[in-house]
């Protein structure tokens, strides 16, 4: 196969192949330069194989990005996924449905250390079905506000009673549940990295998150972003 090639272009390639052509003594995948001598051609008439070869190179986030956008697409699409499926955290990959690349990345790559940790799946349900009710001017609802913007997912102003967030008033904000979702892992694990440090007067379901077991099994070195 040709040198250099990057092995999550490879995966997304193998999860779709092109036909695969001859040339003389070597055999490619059309349009590519992917090739191998016509005697190996057997390599690209089998890309599962491949692809688990390829899965193995990647960066896990990348992979499990790349394996739940791709779970669809093809038989190899579905094996792969099948092979991942251990290691991604089922309960927070509604997220995955955001339509920005760098989110995706971000719920992926949240799935996979939870999955790692444990984390299971109640403390999901538990954190985000509940309205978050939050002082107006508190450090929360300013984070809040800054990963609704970042996610951009202002949702739709409505009755308190059935709110998605409150200020206490008669009425609040609704979003959808995964938009939700998407909210909390960014309040964790983004850029307040509420795991690591959060601030006071968290409204119970946002602190119930936090109050996990799971939670000790988290390491992240001194150079995550």
């Amino acid at each position: 196969m040709s040198q250099g090639c990057d092995p999550l272009q490879l995966l997304q390639l193998l999860l779709s192949p092109p036909p695969v052509v001859q040339s003389g003594q070597f055999v490619a995948f059309a349009g590519t330069s992917l090739c191998c001598p016509a005697a190996a051609a057997p390599l690209l008439h089998a890309p599962l194989a491949l692809a688990r070869e390829a899965a193995a190179r990647c960066a896990p986030a990348a992979l499990a990005a790349v394996c739940l956008s791709q779970r669809d697409s093809s038989s190899v699409g579905r094996a792969l996924f099948a092979a991942v499926k251990p290691v991604l955290c089922p309960a927070v990959a509604p997220a995955l449905r955001c339509l920005r690349a760098d989110l995706q990345h971000f719920v992926a790559g949240v799935a996979h250390c939870l999955a790692r940790a444990g984390a299971g799946s109640a403390w999901v349900a538990d954190a985000i079905k509940p309205c978050w009710v939050v002082a107006l001017g508190s450090a929360v609802a300013a984070d809040i506000a800054e990963m609704v913007a970042l996610a951009e997912t202002p949702g739709q102003i409505t009755i308190a009673s059935v709110a998605s967030l409150s200020f206490g008033g008669d009425a609040g904000v609704l979003w959808l549940q995964d938009d939700k979702l998407l909210i909390l892992l960014l309040l964790l694990f983004g850029p307040p990295q509420y795991l690591c440090s959060a601030p006071p007067n968290l409204p119970p379901p946002l602190q119930h998150a936090l109050d996990q077991p799971w939670r000790t099994a988290m390491h992240f070195s001194s150079t995550t972003p």
